[in-house]
């Protein structure tokens, strides 16, 4: 099941910021999902964790966030990688929209 998580992450084709949009927005769905599932019902809080390093190392984490997701990832800390997203989400939305 891990597995599926981590190929849904697919950013082949996506090189420049403003095409990691729909990477981005895929991984959030993911990532939202797997969080309230682990919030509501004491789910495994592992999937989250893999989902945010996934994403950092595919690159669907933009550069000045990447520092800041390793390190909640490495305090096991959902709430500031929660957090972060909504700053990532912002991010992405200000950039203008491919051609």
């Amino acid at each position: 099941m891990i597995d599926y998580y981590r190929d849904s992450i697919n950013t082949e084709g996506h090189g420049d910021p403003a095409g990691r949009k729909e990477p981005f927005k895929k991984f959030y769905t993911l990532f939202q999902g797997s969080l309230q599932q682990m919030q509501a019902h004491g789910g495994n809080e592992y999937v989250v964790y893999v989902l945010a390093r996934e994403a950092v190392a595919k690159g669907v984490i933009p550069e000045p966030f990447r520092d800041a997701f390793r390190q909640a990832i490495a305090k096991r800390n959902a709430a500031t990688l929660q957090s972060l997203l909504y700053h990532v989400k912002d991010y992405y939305a200000a950039l203008p929209a491919l051609p």
